[in-house]
């Protein structure tokens, strides 16, 4: 992942080799003219042979300072847990957090992490089998986690983006799947971390749409974006908009085309 600053310097996470087998987290700082300023790699401390790689950066500003959160994931044979590190401007770690929502046999995912003006930090992603959200404040206290129920008669569920509003409250956007069909899920959570509402929206049967961005407009609307694949072939781009003032009640099925409903 990368992300900028309000002054222009770049930051940049991933994984670095060391040695042979061993892959450590890496978070890199360049500033607006591309030169390297530093760089500090993790190693997940106990675990010799852990492996260590970075998903996804947020930065937010406090006064004239800046703060990094840097997010990935740690494995070591079945461990598998989020990391979340917080860094100053000049490279200095803060805190390290870590966290599994996963059961045993399950991959954490975490594919987004976000700031807001606070200073606090949030995280979703799955859990393979069903979505999370974590809340850290800049203290690196835990606020919340709230794992996002998956749909009756679903299998699996997970979030792959996520989304402010002006009031605090939170979306994700993901997948639901059930036997050979995936569906678009989408949940928002009040500021508290408790689920308001989840939408799926279901395509064709045995056929895969998956929902990978969200955002949310200046009125509160809140559109969904990704692919979707049809009955004649191949994947079709998909954008859904949600009112304002959706409230989870099931008005039945909504026929949007030939090939897709919308259930809300």
């Amino acid at each position: 992942d990368v992300v900028t600053d309000a002054n222009g310097n770049v930051y940049v996470t991933g994984n670095t080799a060391r040695g042979s087998d061993v892959i450590d987290m890496v978070t890199i700082k360049y500033n607006s003219a591309g030169n390297y300023i530093w760089g500090k790699s993790y190693d997940f401390p106990g675990y010799d042979y852990s492996s260590e790689a970075g998903r996804s950066l947020a930065v937010y500003a406090n006064g004239a300072n800046t703060f990094i959160y840097s997010v990935g994931i740690m494995n070591y044979w079945t461990i598998n847990n989020i990391l979340v590190i917080k860094y100053d401007e000049n490279g200095n770690q803060l805190w390290v957090k870590n966290f599994s929502y996963a059961p045993n046999g399950f991959v954490n995912q975490i594919p987004k992490v976000m700031s807001d003006a606070s200073g606090n930090c949030y995280i979703s992603g799955g859990s393979e089998e069903q979505p999370y959200v974590v809340k850290y404040d800049s203290a690196g206290t835990l606020i919340y986690g709230t794992l996002v129920p998956k749909p009756a008669g679903y299998t699996r569920s997970g979030s792959y983006d996520m989304a402010f509003d002006a009031s605090g409250n939170i979306f994700i956007t993901g997948n639901c799947d059930s036997s050979s069909t995936v569906n678009y899920y989408t949940s928002k959570l009040n500021s508290s971390g408790v689920v308001q509402w989840s939408k799926i929206f279901r395509g064709q049967v045995n056929y895969q749409s998956r929902a990978r961005e969200i955002a949310v407009g200046t009125s509160g609307n809140v559109y969904v974006t990704g692919t979707s694949a049809g009955i004649t072939g191949g994947n079709d781009f998909l954008t859904i908009k949600y009112p304002f003032l959706l409230t989870d009640v099931n008005s039945g099925p909504i026929k949007t085309s030939s090939s897709y409903y919308l259930y809300q």
